[in-house]
């Protein structure tokens, strides 16, 4: 199994939903009000002096699955390149 990590501006929210529904993932947690700077991006501090925010979407996933959805957030960063989107995926030992 696999762990998928995606963290992305909030405003893209409905294209990396979209992205998650066509790679197949069913199931997942979302972590909403995610703040951080990241290379490109920018700061996103939900302040005054750095407005926006960000989003997390992580799912634990066969390594077929999490191949999938890396290859579809390499192909929505060439879509949208100004956007904060990135992808992490780690291996999993258990689950219970």
């Amino acid at each position: 199994m696999k762990a998928v990590f995606v963290v992305y501006n909030d405003a893209i929210d409905p294209e990396v939903s979209e992205m998650l529904e066509k790679a197949g993932i069913e199931y997942f947690t979302k972590f909403t009000g995610v703040l951080g700077k990241g290379p490109g991006s920018g700061a996103r501090l939900g302040d005054s002096v750095w407005p926006g925010g960000n989003m997390a979407v992580m799912a634990i996933v066969e390594p077929e699955t999490a191949a999938k959805v890396v290859e579809e957030v390499k192909r929505l960063q060439d879509d949208i390149p100004a956007e904060g989107l990135r992808v992490m995926w780690w291996g999993v030992e258990g689950m219970a």
